[in-house]
């Protein structure tokens, strides 16, 4: 299964944090470099997004999941500054943003369920 058809899969139950792409991102491409896997992960981000298939935000314990308000490059941009130029901070990143999945989404992750 590919990392993209994973991450809907993992939508239909609960909200994806962004540690849970990058890790499904390593598994599919054990020898790739952090930098590959990170260019990877913002890329199957923005696409899952731009596409409609899911909303980017950040998620706590009071109000849920809060989609981001900001267009979808100043989003990636604020994922790329936390994820790769302070990816050392591995207490920050794995939780600094979130997806969930929209009605179109929840219907392409329950197609690849019945495949």
């Amino acid at each position: 299964m590919s990392p993209r058809d994973d991450v809907l899969l993992r939508g239909l139950v609960d909200w994806v944090a962004l540690d849970q792409v990058h890790w499904l991102i390593t598994q599919a491409r054990p020898h790739a470099s952090v930098a590959d896997v990170q260019e990877e992960v913002i890329l199957l981000i923005r696409d899952l997004v731009a596409e409609g298939l899911m909303t980017l935000g950040n998620v706590d314990t009071e109000s849920g999941f809060t989609r981001w308000p900001i267009p979808l490059d100043e989003a990636m941009d604020r994922v790329r500054r936390v994820y790769v130029v302070d990816f050392g901070k591995s207490n920050v990143w794995p939780w600094f943003c979130w997806l969930d999945l929209t009605e179109k989404g929840d219907s392409a992750a329950r197609q690849i369920q019945d495949r």
